[in-house]
């Protein structure tokens, strides 16, 4: 048997004993609470971030919410639209690389918008910026 092949069975071995560690490391991680900026009838606001590490933006405009925009500059997230397109939870949730900017737009019919948020959620595997 020749070293690469030695090599290569030894490398195989030790990560197949790794799967579940490697698969671990894409798991959510504790939560980063953020401040959402509400837009209104009377005004257009728009949150800008930067994702601190690999992990996922999760928003939601709650009850009184209507639509829900996040964005990584030209990628979408995936949105959970309000019931019957009117008064309801409107979701969205996108998947960020560290350092991507990340524009959110949370759009209310009323407020006081209590039940709206905005929430990161770092992987387990990813350090931080």
């Amino acid at each position: 048997m020749s070293i690469k092949s030695l090599i290569r069975e030894a490398l195989s071995s030790h990560l197949g004993s790794k799967c579940a560690w490697v698969s671990a490391q894409s798991f959510p991680g504790n939560a980063v609470e953020y401040t959402p900026a509400i837009a209104t009838d009377d005004n257009d606001q728009w949150m800008n971030l930067v994702a601190p590490s690999d992990g996922w933006f999760c928003v939601s405009c709650g009850m009184r919410g209507r639509i829900v925009d996040i964005e990584v500059r030209g990628r979408y997230g995936t949105c959970t639209p309000a019931i019957g397109n009117e008064n309801g939870p409107g979701r969205a949730t996108l998947p960020v690389r560290s350092g991507d900017a990340v524009d959110i737009h949370l759009y209310v019919n009323a407020l006081p918008s209590d039940d709206s948020f905005v929430r990161f959620f770092p992987t387990v595997g990813s350090p931080p910026n």
